[in-house]
């Protein structure tokens, strides 16, 4: 959430919290592989005005974090979380909470 201190009220951000509480330079890559999955190097630099070199070191970085992911050949994208299946003999909230990192006593 942003606040608009011209008017006092508050709206929703674009993204996850995780997006907004990175740098500048990443969000701006995170936003370009948004926007054209499978994109290299040469094209995130473009379509985000980072240098190329920063993108670079960056993507790698990003990679080893979560942050994207890599086909290995120099294509990114954002990565896909699964979510385990609820199986109906299961107890539904213990999944839901495994999925979510929650763990009960």
């Amino acid at each position: 959430m942003q606040l608009d201190s011209s008017n006092g009220t508050w709206a929703m951000l674009d993204g996850t919290p995780a997006e907004h509480a990175q740098s500048d330079e990443r969000r701006r890559i995170v936003e370009a592989v948004r926007a054209e999955t499978g994109i290299g190097p040469k094209r995130i630099a473009e379509a985000s005005g980072v240098s190329h070199d920063v993108v670079k070191q960056l993507v790698r970085r990003m990679v080893d974090t979560g942050t994207l992911d890599s086909d290995g050949q120099g294509h990114y994208f954002l990565p896909i979380h699964s979510v385990h299946s609820v199986h109906p003999e299961g107890d539904a909230v213990n999944a839901v909470n495994e999925v979510n990192g929650i763990h009960s006593a």
